[in-house]
């Protein structure tokens, strides 16, 4: 029964490449996430340094 060897290979492979393609897309989003949280700490930053400025404060260190 060759042929039903080959369809366990075949969904084995099927079964390997959806959990790579899962893994992919989570590592993606947990890339996005972090370049999100540091654009907005350095927003923060800004944001701060300004309000310093306008309040004649001296600055953080």
């Amino acid at each position: 029964m060759p042929i039903f060897g080959d369809l366990d290979q075949g969904l084995g492979a099927l079964t390997a490449g959806a959990l790579l393609g899962e893994l992919l897309l989570e590592l993606g989003d947990l890339l996005i996430a972090g370049v999100g949280l540091r654009l907005g700490a350095a927003l923060l930053r800004l944001e701060g340094r300004e309000f310093t400025e306008f309040a004649g404060l001296p600055p953080a260190r």
